[in-house]
């Protein structure tokens, strides 16, 4: 509110607000300043006012971390966070050696109002530092890449009346080790949890309409789309059931997965869909019709996709669809045994340790981690003058 500074006004733990009568806090007092565009700000937050009357958190303005977004700002119900609006609130210690002045906490804990409904599109993402989050039960959209890279995010309780799951909503997450999938769940996009190296386990509700888990699989059985696989799969030759008839986007996206054979019974392949994975043979069936973009990116390890429809071929170099005539990815060269070895490596992560159980989530461990392999194939791609 006008008059408070600024890390009272974002921080309502801080500024001593009183909780609204659900429990929440609330950024207090009926003024705010009008902004261009239908903006408005209220403390530390910039905010519009949607068609209901509710108010969508568009922007949050300070560096200083909070623990618990407002209910109500200037005496409006917020009902959204809308996108990106507290992205790049991450911890950037790593950058202080370089940059000994720009440095901030970030976001680490933080607890979402009760009335809230949605959150838009990579709303957290690059939060770094979050470690916890806590979901109303009002919950019922999470955006695309809500919370993508938010490295050091421990597992979160989805609510039990969510319908919407958004493509990438945990991308990169890679200290969550599993989470739960309420019967409400009526939209799921493309791989959720992609590049999540630690992710062990989907709890689909029992009996929900259309998402079966099996094998370390996350399946759509109404359009027979393979979601997403966990590290129950990694740990064992990949079998797909021949009930699969697509491979989803980014289904193996990161997955250490050596050897894949797709079987008869896919007739589409989805846009990334072995993207940054391990694989060194991919055999693609003769039931193949469709390929999306590039679904073999970041596959250094992979010096030739084995080809079993006519439709599809590689030739110089390049995974073409003949009868679009439509070039889909460009193959890189295979990298030399040293390196290889070494990006191999990169895939052999320690063993999730059992629940409850401490592991190393420094930033740097999982910076590590994160980008390894990328650091080892571009160094060797710079060198040889290869770009993709």
């Amino acid at each position: 509110a006008v008059g408070e500074t600024a890390e009272q006004a974002g921080n309502p733990a801080v500024s001593g607000e009183p909780p609204d009568q659900t429990g929440n806090s609330v950024a207090s007092g009926d003024a705010s300043i009008p902004l261009a565009d239908g903006i408005r700000r209220c403390g530390d937050y910039l905010f519009r006012v949607l068609e209901d009357g509710t108010a969508e958190i568009t922007e949050y303005l300070s560096d200083e971390g909070i623990t618990r977004i407002p209910s109500a700002l200037a005496g409006i119900p917020v009902s959204a966070i809308g996108d990106r609006a507290f992205s790049n609130q991450g911890d950037i210690k790593y950058y202080t050696d370089e940059y000994p002045d720009y440095h901030r906490a970030g976001i680490q804990r933080i607890q979402l109002p009760e009335g809230l409904v949605r959150i838009g599109a990579y709303a957290f993402e690059d939060c770094f530092n979050l470690r916890s989050v806590t979901l109303p039960s009002t919950l019922r959209v999470i955006g695309e890449g809500a919370f993508a890279d938010c490295r050091l995010l421990m597992d979160t309780a989805l609510p039990d009346q969510l319908e919407e799951l958004g493509a990438y909503a945990f991308r990169g997450c890679h200290a969550l080790t599993g989470m739960n999938l309420p019967a409400s769940l009526k939209k799921i996009g493309a791989n959720p949890f992609a590049g999540c190296s630690h992710f062990r386990r989907l709890d689909p509700a029992a009996g929900h309409p259309f998402l079966r888990y099996e094998g370390g699989m996350l399946y759509d059985s109404e359009t027979q789309t393979l979601i997403a696989c966990t590290a129950e799969a990694w740990k064992n030759p990949v079998s797909l059931p021949a009930s699969v008839r697509i491979i989803g986007e980014a289904a193996f996206a990161a997955a250490p997965v050596e050897t894949l054979v797709i079987p008869d019974s896919v007739t589409a392949v989805g846009s990334y869909a072995f993207a940054d994975s391990a694989l060194k043979k991919l055999v693609l069936p003769a039931s193949l019709e469709t390929m999306g973009d590039n679904p073999v990116r970041n596959c250094p390890l992979l010096s030739e996709p084995e080809i079993r429809s006519e439709r599809f071929t590689v030739r110089d170099g390049a995974l073409i669809d003949e009868a679009e005539h439509r070039l889909i990815a460009c193959l890189p060269p295979p990298l030399p045994d040293d390196f290889q070895t070494e990006y191999a490596k990169m895939y052999q992560t320690e063993e999730p340790p059992a629940d409850g159980a401490r592991r190393d989530l420094s930033l740097s461990s999982l910076k590590e981690e994160a980008y390894g392999r990328s650091t080892i194939r571009d160094v060797y791609y710079m060198r040889e003058g290869f770009s993709y």
